[in-house]
């Protein structure tokens, strides 16, 4: 039986988004460490321009300001890293189940994508709740861009005739 184009083209993109968002997730488990470099690089490069010209604290002090994140924000940011590579893991298994044209592809797919709208959602309102920082814009602008595209995906899915998945014996791998 052929595999619809639809399908191909779906199963694809779950997998392509799923790594990338691993990736991306992967990352956010390590922003902790990374605060701290920051921190330390920032200390430095302010001491150096103070040095240079006293003025130069009040560009520092609006500079942290601007970078200045919620004391629980390290731990949150890890933890949702987490959960999000779970996910992700999911929407690239859903991806692979797509392509093998499983019988329960299409669950997993909605599943998958069900979870990674309200991961992008929770995302999205933590960001634009909580933080004050220059953090929100990437927060926010990630957020919104897996929002699209897990609707466009799962509008495709929706969309199309599902009925090959029904078709397919069930086996045994």
């Amino acid at each position: 039986m052929n595999r619809p184009t639809w399908v191909t083209v779906v199963g694809v993109l779950l997998i392509i988004f799923g790594i990338l968002g691993m990736v991306g997730n992967i990352q956010a488990i390590f922003v902790p460490q990374f605060m701290g470099l920051h921190e330390s690089f920032f200390e430095m490069a302010r001491e150096r321009a103070e040095e240079r010209n006293p003025d130069a604290a009040e560009v520092f002090d609006e500079l942290e300001k601007m970078s200045d994140v919620p004391e629980w924000f390290p731990t949150w940011i890890s933890f949702y890293g987490f959960i999000g590579v779970l996910f992700m893991m999911l929407y690239f298994f859903s991806g692979i189940a797509m392509l093998n044209l499983k019988r329960n592809a299409i669950k997993l797919a909605y599943l998958a994508l069900g979870l990674s709208i309200m991961f992008a959602l929770g995302q999205i309102l933590v960001a634009l709740m909580f933080l004050s920082s220059f953090v929100v814009i990437g927060l926010v602008f990630g957020g919104v861009i897996s929002l699209i595209i897990d609707l466009i995906i799962l509008s495709v899915i929706m969309t199309h005739d599902q009925s090959i998945f029904s078709n397919q014996q069930m086996t045994v791998n």
